[in-house]
């Protein structure tokens, strides 16, 4: 095996001969021109009762159901690479033989004993300082005269003015969430591996913060009343290494973690208005819209909001989801590696989970559905090495 050629092996993988070990190494080998993609590449507004509903019906089944398809695009990617990067091939191939022949490898692990993320986050300042936040409190709240956790707790002996900072970041690990009340009073929920840069006051004409990963903004309208006795509302606006979105005062939910290819943008309540990094033209949502990024194009589409602002209140919301960004959601919460042994799976998975249960509880829905996978160590790292599909008629 080792003598042969990158191309022989791409061409024995197309074919379907390919070992298992092969099948890994090419799978390793579109992982990292994907640049280590934790799962390879890796609205209209519903109303509370609705809600209820809904979530009572899933709570009930537990099971999300997958209808099996039989589209298989990952080859064909594997193959285009090999034109760039056959030499890249082997090196990977070798490693991906170590790998596998690491006792580590083969060393089981009880998904049961995962447990899901919880309230963790950690706040730091533009001096050097950081504090971790408390696990047993699920928010802060900043104002002018103090930072103190949501039931009124103090979190800083010392006021933050005193030591002429003016800039904090809220950062959430894997398996970590939190919620921020902003100087405005404007509410955000960071999902995990996550971060929010803000200013420790906002200017009297704009609001500005950044974000990196994922958010659920409550913004509250501001008024100000300029020179000439003008009252306008003071924008707010939200940062991100590929858009910006300006808002008045909203609900919506940005999602832009730097190994997903798109940045989704979903709005629940208001308006917003979104502007690509590399684009002179926005585009104004209406509730129940999201705006999609993607490297070459902005499209705007009808959603159930449910599905994206779901994990702000425990739920994961799977409707029609790929496995590719189900399981990427899964690696944040139970802070997991997610490894393909064959080709991606390309079916849809409907349903709605606590994520307040265990890893082997949401697992064993996902094997009900079809999934077929194994929990192992490697390294170190708890990893979920997805092994297809069930054979399905």
């Amino acid at each position: 095996m080792k003598n042969k050629p990158s191309q022989e092996l791409i061409e024995k993988y197309l074919a379907g001969n390919a070992t298992i070990e092969e099948k890994l190494y090419v799978e390793a080998a579109l992982n990292q021109h994907m640049k280590g993609s934790e799962a390879l590449r890796t609205s209209k507004e519903i109303k509370q009762a609705s809600r209820r509903v809904k979530r009572h019906v899933f709570d009930t089944i537990d099971k999300p159901v997958l209808r099996i398809t039989k589209n298989r695009w990952v080859p064909y990617a594997a193959a285009a690479i090999i034109v760039c990067f056959g030499f890249v091939f082997w090196k990977v191939y070798t490693s991906q033989q170590n790998l596998l022949n690491d006792k580590d490898f083969s060393r089981g692990v009880d998904a049961q004993q995962i447990l899901p993320g919880g309230n963790r986050a950690t706040l730091s300042f533009d001096d050097g300082t950081s504090v971790a936040l408390d696990e047993s409190e699920n928010g802060i709240v900043m104002s002018d005269e103090d930072i103190t956790y949501r039931d009124g707790s103090r979190l800083l002996k010392e006021n933050a003015d005193n030591r002429r900072i003016s800039y904090a970041t809220l950062t959430t690990p894997k398996g970590g969430t939190y919620q921020i009340t902003l100087p405005d009073g404007s509410k955000v929920w960071l999902n995990a591996a996550s971060s929010l840069r803000y200013p420790l006051k906002f200017d009297k004409k704009q609001r500005v913060v950044e974000l990196e990963g994922e958010a659920f903004f409550d913004i509250t309208s501001l008024p100000y009343q300029g020179a000439d006795k003008h009252t306008t509302l003071i924008p707010f606006q939200v940062k991100t290494k590929r858009q910006l979105v300006e808002v008045l005062g909203t609900g919506f939910n940005v999602s832009d973690y730097e190994d997903d290819d798109e940045t989704k943008t979903t709005l629940l309540e208001g308006s917003v208005r979104v502007l690509r990094s590399d684009a002179k033209n926005s585009t104004l949502l209406s509730p129940g819209e999201q705006a999609v990024l993607s490297k070459h194009k902005t499209t705007i589409r009808k959603v159930d909001v449910e599905q994206f602002i779901a994990w702000k209140d425990g739920f994961f919301y799977f409707d029609r989801l790929s496995p590719q960004l189900v399981l990427a959601q899964l690696a944040r919460w139970y802070d997991i590696d997610v490894l393909y042994e064959t080709a991606a799976p390309n079916t849809p998975i409907f349903g709605m989970i606590d994520r307040k249960k265990n890893l082997g509880s949401v697992l064993s829905s996902l094997k009900i559905s079809g999934l077929n996978f194994k929990l192992v160590e490697i390294k170190n790292r708890r990893t979920l090495v997805v092994l297809g599909e069930k054979n399905s008629n």
